[in-house]
């Protein structure tokens, strides 16, 4: 699971990279939403845009360290875990956990980093007629993988138990 801080991390580069492209290529204001063809746009000034990314990156990533960092920590009552017990019950299995937790909240991470990038990628295509992405499509996608990493979660807690309760018992 160390595989994901590295995709982590280079997805928070990835917006950023993404955001500074928005910031630097078109003059202020900055049109963020559109709600049909013949409304007017709602604009953001330059500065106030790039802020903005800033703080949704930043605090995205701030809950997911924390909670990274945080929820291994808890008691086992307070686990929100499927067999919480088991999970807290040796240091092995302590230890097991807090990787596995880990690695999973920072794949949560990685998702809300790719939402907010398809989010500056949607406001780029609102400016420039040039640019085209169709961020519907990618945007089902990652909810579809987002599902399957949820789906992960259980895996990892629940199907690697009995594994886990059979490395115990050889050692």
């Amino acid at each position: 699971m160390k595989i994901v801080k590295y995709f982590w991390i280079f997805s928070m580069v990835a917006f950023m990279a993404t955001l500074l492209y928005c910031y630097v290529s078109y003059d202020t204001p900055i049109f963020v939403f559109k709600e049909s063809p013949e409304a007017l746009p709602y604009a953001l000034e330059k500065s106030n845009f790039f802020y903005a990314g800033l703080g949704a990156i930043l605090t995205s990533n701030i809950l997911t360290l924390l909670l990274s960092n945080l929820l291994p920590r808890l008691r086992p009552p307070f686990l929100p875990l499927p067999a919480a017990s088991f999970w807290a019950q040796n240091s092995y299995t302590r230890q097991r956990m807090t990787e596995y937790l880990e690695g999973w909240t920072k794949g949560i991470g990685i998702f809300l980093n790719l939402i907010l990038i398809l989010a500056v990628l949607h406001i780029i295509t609102l400016n420039d007629a040039a640019f085209s992405v169709e961020t519907q499509n990618w945007l089902f996608g990652i909810f579809a993988l987002l599902l399957f990493w949820i789906g992960l979660f259980f895996y990892l807690f629940i199907g690697t138990k009995k594994e886990i309760a059979e490395m115990i018992e050889i050692k």
